[in-house]
């Protein structure tokens, strides 16, 4: 795409009508950037879910020691 020239989408006219904004082309680098961060929500969620398994241990160890000291 050269610079300065906006691109226009080829639709048919049929469509046209239903269409109020295609916004601009996707580029390579919004796919990366989409992946990265995919990546990093997933990576998130990994470490939420292991710190609540933790959490979740600590707090039964903890009634079970109460239990067994009282």
């Amino acid at each position: 795409m050269m610079a300065g020239k906006k691109s226009d989408p080829q639709l048919p006219e049929s469509l046209r009508a239903l269409v109020k904004d295609t916004g601009r082309p996707v580029s390579t680098e919004d796919i990366d950037s989409y992946g990265r961060l995919r990546e990093v929500q997933d990576r998130s969620h990994r470490v939420r879910a292991i710190v609540k398994a933790w959490k979740d241990q600590q707090t039964q160890d903890r009634q079970l020691r109460e239990k067994y000291a009282y």
